[in-house]
């Protein structure tokens, strides 16, 4: 999955929830929350534009996509190249 511009995140809920789906860096810091908020049961999409939280294009590296719903957590790793 490298990517150099942007990526998109797809995921699937069993159960509608609130999530939260944020991108830290491969130190653990956070970059940026790309959604928190309720979604309904089934397939989901998110975009990363490779920008941090305060719009400022990310450095290329390892970063780490996580999404949190009540039942569960799961996290992948994403590639930035330059």
């Amino acid at each position: 999955n490298p990517f150099r511009a942007g990526t998109r995140l797809r995921f699937t809920l069993d159960e509608p929830g609130r999530i939260n789906v944020q991108v830290s860096d491969a130190a653990g810091r956070l970059v940026r929350t790309l959604f928190a908020g309720d979604r309904p049961a089934g397939g989901g999409e998110l975009h990363w534009d490779g920008q941090d939280a305060r719009g400022v294009r990310t450095a290329p590296g390892i970063y780490f996509v996580r999404l949190v719903t009540p039942r569960a957590e799961e996290a992948v790793r994403i590639v930035r190249v330059p």
